[in-house]
């Protein structure tokens, strides 16, 4: 033990001032408590036989006097301090020292001052942290160390899919383990997973590569199709069993709906004026050559001249039309000859398709008073009255056997007595209704000239060519 009893004494004087080593700094020369321990023997052994004087004696109540125990060092002013306590009278040294978790004791530390880590222990690598994706290696937790060189090693982040094989991947658990070998750092993949086909399930092909995960394996590596689904559509809709492309989509339980089922016509899809088509009833809708459904009348807009019938409102067909929805109005009736189309609004509007109920009658039925016939465009004129379908007999007579002067020529052109009464002269006027008279021309016997009959003008016939 260090002895407190040193007071002039040249040897602990002189230890005394020696610095003591640091840690880190292995201590080569004979320990300071050896030392001091040697002189405190012989300090005490003099007490001991009476060779210190009894003045002296009262040293021994203070520190002076006390023999630190292993593990301390007496305090630098520790012969003037009282106690006879290693509390009192020593200071620890390293030795007494437990290093925390992170650093570990060196021998070379013991003899030294201290009572902090800093001071009488070394950092572990526990302690160092090291860049990303390297990691301190657990054979070399324990160990001194504060650089990476000395601590760190890949992890299994680090290297990646190059560290796995075959059908191996990267564990996502480990990506911090620091492996011995680099397999370490690899699990099955999906692709060992065998998915349920008879459940619809099949591999996804963009997690083959990846982890096979411990929980959940089947919803990580597998997709579903619609064969998973079947029977799982809501009322009314259906699944094409023998379709192969539409059994083997890749679906989730939010998009099954969507691409798997499909409504049937019989599921009563069809629009307002709209029944269903018996032949087509059990088809899919996107099958059904024509549709689901067929046209009822009241779907139908009637043509221009036709009216809705209101006796047809129930019928159908693939195509309805105005003969089969609508009633025909005198508008678009067409006359038969010797009738005319009506003007009269009324009877335009008249629901009807006869000459009789739409037609206004020509002038062919109609009877002439005597002196006149027919005109001969009888049937093609209204029989308004008598003066639009009658005309003298002669008009007819001069139409059939007479001749119009040709071009330039008058009545007086003509050079024979047959010529001339054979012949006729028309004139253009705004003074009769139709345009122009016809006046015959007749041979003045007495003159033996061919003149016009001015008192036989007729202002009533038909064009006479």
């Amino acid at each position: 033990k260090h002895s407190a009893l040193h007071d002039g004494n040249p040897l602990i004087a002189d230890l005394e001032k020696r610095p003591m080593k640091q840690a880190a700094a292995p201590m080569r020369t004979m320990s300071l408590r050896v030392a001091l321990g040697l002189v405190s023997l012989a300090e005490a052994s003099k007490l001991r036989t009476g060779s210190i004087q009894p003045e002296a004696a009262e040293a021994y109540s203070t520190c002076a006097t006390f023999i630190c125990d292993d593990g301390w060092f007496p305090k630098p002013d520790h012969h003037s301090l009282p106690g006879h306590s290693n509390k009192e009278c020593c200071l620890k040294t390293c030795k007494l020292w437990e290093c925390d978790p992170g650093y570990v004791a060196h021998a070379d530390y013991a003899d030294n001052l201290g009572s902090k880590n800093e001071e009488c222990c070394d950092k572990t690598c526990a302690l160092f942290e090291c860049n990303e994706t390297w990691a301190v290696p657990r054979h070399r937790a324990e160990i001194p160390g504060t650089t990476h060189e000395e601590c760190c090693q890949k992890t299994c982040a680090l290297l990646g899919r190059k560290a796995c094989i075959g059908s191996f991947a990267p564990d996502p658990e480990k990506s911090t383990v620091v492996p011995d070998d680099p397999q370490e750092c690899c699990i099955e993949s999906c692709a060992t997973f065998e998915c349920d086909a008879e459940r619809g399930l099949v591999p996804d092909v963009t997690r083959i590569a990846d982890a096979k995960p411990l929980n959940g394996t089947e919803e990580f590596c597998c997709e579903q199709t619609c064969v998973t689904f079947q029977g799982g559509c809501p009322e009314h809709f259906h699944m094409e069993i023998d379709n192969h492309a539409t059994m083997s989509q890749i679906v989730t339980n939010d998009t099954y709906v969507a691409k798997c089922c499909s409504e049937k016509c019989h599921s009563g899809v069809c629009p307002v004026h709209y029944v269903l088509d018996p032949t087509y009833a059990d088809y899919f809708v996107h099958k059904a050559p024509m549709g689901c459904c067929m046209p009822t009348c009241p779907s139908h807009i009637c043509s221009y001249g036709w009216v809705v019938n209101h006796a047809a409102s129930e019928f159908a067909a693939a195509s309805v039309t105005d003969d089969d929805c609508c009633e025909r109005t005198c508008s678009v009736h067409n006359c038969s000859a010797g009738w005319f189309n009506s003007t009269n609004e009324t009877v335009l509007a008249k629901v009807a398709s006869t000459d009789a109920a739409c037609c206004e009658p020509s002038c062919k039925y109609y009877i002439c008073p005597e002196g006149t016939s027919l005109r001969p465009s009888a049937n093609m004129t209204p029989q308004l009255d008598e003066d639009h379908c009658c005309e003298p007999n002669q008009c007819a007579t001069m139409r059939e056997n007479w001749t119009e002067v040709a071009g330039n020529e008058h009545c007086n052109n003509r050079t024979d007595e047959v010529s001339c009464n054979s012949s006729y002269d028309l004139y253009m006027t705004d003074q009769v209704q139709r345009g122009f008279v016809v006046v015959p021309c007749y041979w003045n016997t007495t003159l033996t000239l061919c003149r016009m009959h001015d008192s036989d003008v007729l202002a009533d016939c038909d064009p006479m060519r």
